[in-house]
């Protein structure tokens, strides 16, 4: 049999494609070998890195490469909202909420419609402001009443289907 040829443009296509189905194992393999084929021998697309940071997160675990690849990405196109939403993820992957969200603000300032920023943005949720607007948000007075607050709003009640 002959040896299959790689073919760049399919490799991005199906590698961003498994991504946004969440076939992350078959996103890294893809954009991975892209990365490694192409790199030094021709220009990638940012979202060969965006895609490849956010597969790396999510199958190995390896946060800061991942950090780094998406960040990259927004380097070589800063108004690409889609890099954006890359990174927010990879955040929430590391628990850093507050990164997250500052990229999607940055994200939607480039596109207000993304359906995509937009859907996470709703899934993350505003915060209210704090209880007694006169302290910081951190002070333990807010802080405690927060909690309150979000007890007695019902909170702490399952969602359908959890």
């Amino acid at each position: 049999m002959p040896e299959e040829v790689f073919d760049p443009a399919v490799a991005l296509r199906e590698g961003v494609l498994a991504c946004r189905e969440e076939r992350w194992k078959e996103g890294l393999e893809l954009l991975g070998r892209l990365h490694q084929e192409g790199e030094g021998k021709f220009k990638l697309p940012p979202a060969v890195y965006s895609y490849l940071g956010l597969a790396k997160g999510r199958v190995q675990r390896k946060y800061e490469e991942a950090v780094q690849l998406c960040r990259h990405a927004i380097e070589l196109d800063p108004v690409d909202p889609e890099s954006y939403l890359n990174l927010a993820q990879v955040y929430m992957l590391t628990t850093k909420r507050r990164a997250a969200l500052r990229c999607l603000h940055m994200g939607l300032s480039m596109n207000p419609g993304h359906r995509r920023l937009l859907a996470m943005q709703d899934e993350l949720g505003k915060r209210k402001g704090p209880v007694l607007p006169g302290l910081g948000r951190e002070h333990f007075l807010n802080r405690l009443l927060g909690r309150v607050r979000h007890k007695v709003k019902g909170g702490n009640k399952k969602k359908p289907g959890a």
